[in-house]
């Protein structure tokens, strides 16, 4: 449920970072861009960690708690080490390798609590990733030589005719189990 949420966010924040960056802060900052879509791409992956290590949590399982705080934040500081001499746009790419690594660790270790394997994990959020990288190729391909604002709004449109239409196909058990859950509160 949380993919039907934030994989459609971060994937519009990552297809559409230059003219949002444009149109949102000013020409001055364009060079921004790639750090936003990289940051976007990075992010998708943390409310499925965050679920995880709640998890933990839920399970009252502290100390396998702290061991995946431990490995994940020491493989978060190697990898900040070894970009950080290299510039912004290696520390983004060094961001989506540790939360892809942290992503693994949690889902191993959920694994051993729920015996759902890493692939049964994936196979959750794998039909919201190729969304996202379907719709991003979708769109840059039929609006390649649109201008900022034209793409911006006829992206978005696209974007949000895509989404409608592929969860209606794909996920409609999801979406009302969602509104069943949040209209019962």
């Amino acid at each position: 449920m949380v993919g039907l949420v934030f994989f459609p966010f971060f994937t519009f924040l990552a297809v559409f970072s230059e003219p949002l960056v444009y149109y949102g802060l000013s020409e001055s900052w364009i060079m921004a861009a790639p750090i936003v879509q990289l940051l976007a791409v990075a992010y998708m992956f943390q409310p499925i960690i965050a679920n995880n290590m709640l998890l933990l949590q839920v399970k009252n399982n502290t100390k396998l708690y702290l061991k995946v705080e431990i490995l994940t934040k020491i493989s978060g500081i190697i990898i900040l080490l070894s970009t950080i001499n290299l510039g912004i746009i290696y520390v983004c790419y060094g961001l989506i390798i540790q939360l892809i690594i942290q992503l693994g660790i949690t889902s191993y270790f959920c694994h051993m609590l729920l015996q759902k394997s890493m692939l049964q994990q994936l196979m959750i959020i794998l039909p919201h990733i190729a969304m996202g990288i379907f719709t991003w190729i979708l769109i840059n391909f039929l609006l390649y030589n649109f201008s900022r604002g034209h793409f911006l709004l006829y992206g978005s449109i696209l974007f949000v005719l895509v989404y409608i239409c592929a969860y209606m196909l794909f996920f409609r058990n999801h979406i009302f189990g969602m509104y069943k859950l949040l209209s019962s509160k």
